[in-house]
């Protein structure tokens, strides 16, 4: 536990968390960064909670879809979810969203998903880092409204943690992969996921011997990828090897997560690409995710923007083309039968193209971030500091909830697949 609070407080330290003087009235002063300052006419988002929102209400939206909003529960996590987008990610209306979820991915346990353990987790912090501001309003009382810094100072001390979590989960789903079942492609789960990939999107000239040494080196290969996004991310949690970690290990996971969403049925799981794409936003700045969620600019972002369209675009129709034609293995590919199936309509995955569009914008903010990292003079960590209530709020999320949450993690993530807890009695991804 002492180790993780350590590592937490050096991320803490790196992004610049630091006292400043009162003023002259003996009341704490916060300075907001003016990177925090956008023309609103012109931007999606008003900061990076606004854009964070965004982000997570389109992957809750998606997850709401295959309930039918049936049930009065259902229909309360929509209006919650559809309102914490609206309003800019309202502190009080994204607090309550952000519960209802927990709830909804913690209420089957211990008979769920992995990714529903994985979602609750990296939303708690969010949740809690929320509280911890609202709770800091003056004269000790609740507040219904942040200023800038204070969300600020919310996402950020969030994503501290939600970078650790994730770095736990992906390394544990690689650690516990290197066993002689998996390492086997006679039985090997990588095996018929990258068999599917090669006879549904590659020509149909290639020789079956190079297919079924492609097929016979997917353990290893799967394995040994997660391994290294596994460090790269780790790394980056912290804050080692600057934002180069952070770019490497985001880009391998959402290269993996966009093979992942590819796969026709009955293999199908593009909601948990969609899940993951969400959450890896955490490895961008607050001020970069703002921006990469924004309305272009200029137009060279205009042609990004619609090259991202495109890319979305074609790569629905390849996982429509590639369902439609899989025989009759795949005629479950009508959508009716499929691990994740839950956004199948008219002969599409539509979870492929929701993917695409969500892993442009935090690549974009992931990239952002780097650019923005070798502009910013010296002092701008300080400058984005703040003391105050919102500084003394982070600072006890800090103290408290952060290595509480940490350890939640490290626990799920490497002993409960020893101890048996999980469903399926291991940490794996989906």
């Amino acid at each position: 536990g002492g180790q993780l609070t350590v590592c937490y407080s050096c991320s803490h330290s790196q992004w610049g968390y630091t006292r400043q003087s009162s003023s002259a009235t003996g009341n704490p002063a916060t300075t907001p960064s003016p990177l925090t300052t956008y023309d609103k006419r012109r931007h999606m988002a008003r900061d990076g909670l606004a854009a964070f929102s965004l982000l997570w209400a389109a992957q809750q939206a998606l997850i709401l879809f295959y309930t039918g909003i049936a049930s009065p529960f259902d229909r309360l996590q929509a209006l919650l979810v559809a309102a914490s987008a609206l309003s800019s990610g309202w502190p009080p209306v994204l607090c309550a969203a952000l519960a209802v979820r927990i709830y909804a991915n913690c209420e089957p346990w211990p008979n769920a998903w992995e990714s529903h353990f994985w979602c609750a987790q990296t939303d708690a912090a969010l949740l809690l880092s929320l509280v911890a501001q609202l709770l800091s309003g003056s004269g000790g009382g609740l507040s219904i409204s942040l200023s800038n810094a204070q969300r600020s100072f919310a996402l950020r001390d969030a994503n501290r943690v939600v970078r650790w979590q994730l770095a736990f989960f992906y390394s544990s789903a690689a650690l516990f992969k290197l066993n002689s079942s998996f390492l086997d492609h006679r039985y090997s789960c990588a095996s018929p996921y990258v068999a599917q990939l090669l006879t549904a999107y590659l020509p149909d000239t290639l020789s079956l011997p190079l297919l079924a040494s492609l097929v016979a080196a997917a353990p290893c290969t799967v394995a040994l990828g997660e391994s290294v996004l596994s460090l790269a991310l780790l790394a980056a949690a912290a804050g080692v090897g600057g934002r180069g970690t952070a770019v490497a290990g985001v880009c391998l996971a959402l290269l993996l997560h966009f093979g992942i969403a590819l796969t026709p049925p009955p293999n199908n799981v593009g909601a948990f690409s969609v899940l993951m794409a969400c959450r890896l936003a955490a490895f961008a700045p607050p001020e970069a995710l703002a921006r990469a969620a924004s309305l272009p600019r200029s137009a060279s972002e205009a042609v990004s923007a619609a090259s991202l369209t495109s890319l979305a675009a074609a790569a629905a129709a390849a996982a429509a083309a590639a369902t439609s034609s899989g025989g009759d293995g795949s005629g479950a590919a009508a959508g009716e039968v499929g691990q994740m199936s839950i956004m199948f309509a008219a002969g599409v995955d539509w979870s492929v193209p929701t993917f695409v569009l969500l892993a442009g914008v935090v690549l974009r903010g992931v990239a952002g971030g780097v650019a923005s990292a070798a502009a910013a003079p010296p002092s701008a960590a300080a400058a984005s500091a703040g003391s105050g209530a919102s500084g003394y709020a982070s600072q006890g999320f800090g103290r408290r909830a952060a290595p509480a949450l940490l350890s939640v993690a490290f626990a799920h993530a490497f002993a409960g697949p020893i101890l048996g807890t999980q469903n399926l009695g291991g940490s794996i991804m989906y």
